[in-house]
């Protein structure tokens, strides 16, 4: 009480007001409960009762700023002590924000688990980014980017469906072997590598995403389906039906971006697949390192660095048309 510079005789006179107020608002509550309905349960008398309780706590809350206003040797109380002080005259208990039992359930790492200090995820981001945790259908966002990538066409397609896009060139929602093969040859790969892609996306992907029983002769994907496609051991940057969830791409640098933060290097890249994978999924340890693999010769700078903004663009598929865009600009030719 000392610290809080409030003198025995002001705590008095504000008790005593507020304990009028106090005997006036549960009388008023009381003839208006009764009034409206004599079988309101238990439950509901008991919330009308807090109402009231958060009201008088308000109105100690602006005793004490006016009298910190009006005499200048009153110090004003901090939020956390005039908080307390106020818990203790209305005789309410200690906010959960304040026990150690919310610290202990929000807390991120465990004493007993190292891994869990060694791979930190964000706390901060519903500070920068409404709801990181909600997967976004049609836009991916994260902390710098809350509406996505600025003038990518979404077409009222998933994410994961915008990834694929880039590689149907007739737009007809079907993606064949040899349109695959064109795209790689646009982002700037070689023959051979774009041969070699061509046969495991199309060898792994098309049967999955058949509207059928029957396999396609073609070896085609089909958009539509294309969340079948989804394989284990990945970041769940996409969730099982191709939205995005940012809250999983920021942790993605947090746990792994070691050297330069936002950023990610071959090694950092490997040790990312490696904790990713799931027991006894090989398809899906082979299909993670490959992607990322393709995606750190495409998209690396000049110091061999993977950043957070290219492997953001590279999940709604917008890296791909910029990557097509500026080789085309500039007349580069692949080997």
């Amino acid at each position: 009480m000392g610290r809080l510079g409030l003198s025995i005789s002001k705590l008095a006179s504000i008790k005593r007001k507020t304990a009028s107020r106090f005997s006036a608002l549960t009388r008023t509550a009381t003839s208006t409960s009764t009034r409206e309905n004599k079988g309101i349960k238990s439950d509901q008398g008991q919330g009308s009762s807090n109402n009231v309780n958060i009201m008088h706590t308000n109105n100690i809350a602006a005793d004490l700023e006016v009298d910190a206003s009006s005499n200048p040797k009153v110090e004003a109380p901090a939020a956390a002590d005039m908080t307390m002080l106020i818990a203790a005259m209305v005789g309410e208990k200690t906010p959960p924000s304040m026990t150690p039992e919310r610290e202990v359930a929000m807390a991120t790492v465990a004493e007993k688990a190292p891994i869990t200090a060694e791979r930190l995820v964000r706390t901060d981001l519903e500070t920068k980014l409404p709801k990181p945790y909600m997967p976004r259908a049609m836009v991916a966002a994260d902390a710098d980017y809350v509406n996505g990538t600025w003038g990518h066409k979404h077409n009222n397609m998933s994410v994961l469906q915008q990834h694929c896009a880039f590689f149907d060139l007739d737009g007809d929602g079907i993606i064949y072997p040899w349109e695959t093969y064109r795209g790689f040859r646009s982002l700037g790969f070689n023959i051979i590598a774009c041969l070699i892609f061509m046969f495991l996306i199309h060898g792994a992907m098309s049967y999955a995403t058949s509207p059928s029983w029957l396999p396609s002769l073609f070896f085609a994907i089909h958009i539509t389906n294309i969340h079948r496609a989804k394989h284990g051991s990945d970041s769940s940057t996409y969730d099982t039906e191709g939205r995005f969830i940012p809250a999983n791409l920021e942790n993605i640098f947090s746990k792994y971006a070691r050297t330069v933060p936002d950023k990610l290097t071959l090694k950092e890249l490997w040790h990312m697949t490696e904790a990713n994978r799931n027991a006894f999924d090989f398809f899906g340890w082979i299909a993670s390192k490959f992607e990322w693999g393709v995606l750190y010769v495409l998209a690396r700078n000049d110091e061999g660095y993977l950043s957070k903004e290219a492997v953001r663009c590279c999940f709604d598929g917008s890296l791909f048309e910029y990557c097509a865009r500026v080789r085309k600009g500039s007349g580069k030719k692949a080997d």
